[in-house]
C-alpha cells in the first residue's frame, strides 16, 4: 500500500522508536518548540519528520507532496532532508559558523535532526546552538547605533553580526570590550 504512494516510501520496525519518543514521551528540555506546526500539532509533525525525513530530500518531499501535507510540513521535510546531510560539515567549526548556519533552520527541524544523528558531535553542536547560541546577542542594538550617528542601513546588520560573532566566539567576554569593539568597527564607517 505504501508504495502507491511512493515507490520509495516503506516502514521498517527501526522507525517506531524515534516516531513512538516524539508522539508520547516528553519533549527534551530547553527546546522551547512550538506546540504546532502551521496548522499540524508538534508532535505528530515530528513524526512525518522522523519518517519522511529519512528519505533525501527529493523523495520526502514527493511524498509528502502526495499525501498532501500542508505547505509548513512539505517545506520542513525538505528542511530535513536538506540539511541533514549537511550539517555534519559544521563539525569543528567556530560557534559563529555554526550560528550563521543554524539560524536559518526551525527548531522543529533540528529535534528531527538532532534525534535522527548517529553522530554525538552533530547532535552536541545542535544542543548547544539550541539551548545557548541561539540567545547569545550583542548588548548593542540598532537604536544605540542610531544614537551613535549611523545611518540607518546595511552597515547594522554587518556591525550587530560581527558583535555577535565575537561573543560566540569568545573574542569578547564583557560589555567593556564589546563597547571598545564596536569602537573599531565605527572608525571603519568613518563615525
Amino acid at each position: 500500500m505504501l508504495h502507491a504512494i511512493h515507490p520509495s516510501l516503506d516502514w521498517k520496525a527501526d522507525y517506531a522508536p524515534e516516531i513512538l519518543s516524539v508522539l508520547k514521551k516528553p519533549l527534551r528540555d530547553g527546546w522551547s518548540l512550538p506546540e504546532t506546526l502551521g496548522a499540524t500539532p508538534i508532535r505528530r509533525a515530528l513524526a512525518y519528520l522522523i519518517w519522511f525525513g529519512r528519505f533525501p530530500e527529493e523523495v520526502g518531499q514527493n511524498i509528502a507532496n502526495r499525501l498532501r501535507l500542508s505547505h509548513h510540513l512539505i517545506t520542513a521535510i525538505h528542511d530535513v532532508g536538506h540539511y541533514f546531510s549537511r550539517l555534519p560539515e559544521l563539525i569543528d567549526r567556530s560557534p559563529s559558523r555554526i550560528v550563521s548556519v543554524l539560524d536559518e533552520v526551525s527548531l522543529p527541524v533540528l529535534y528531527v535532526i538532532y534525534e535522527l544523528s548517529p553522530s554525538q558531535p552533530l547532535c552536541n553542536i545542535v544542543n548547544q546552538y539550541v539551548t545557548r547560541w541561539r540567545h547569545v546577542q550583542p548588548t548593542v542594538d540598532g537604536y544605540a547605533l542610531l544614537s551613535l550617528g549611523l545611518e540607518p542601513g546595511p552597515a547594522y546588520r554587518q556591525i550587530l553580526w560581527s558583535l555577535r560573532a565575537a561573543w560566540l566566539d569568545g573574542k569578547i567576554n564583557s560589555s567593556d570590550q564589546e563597547t571598545a569593539l564596536l569602537q573599531q568597527m565605527l572608525q571603519t564607517f568613518q563615525i
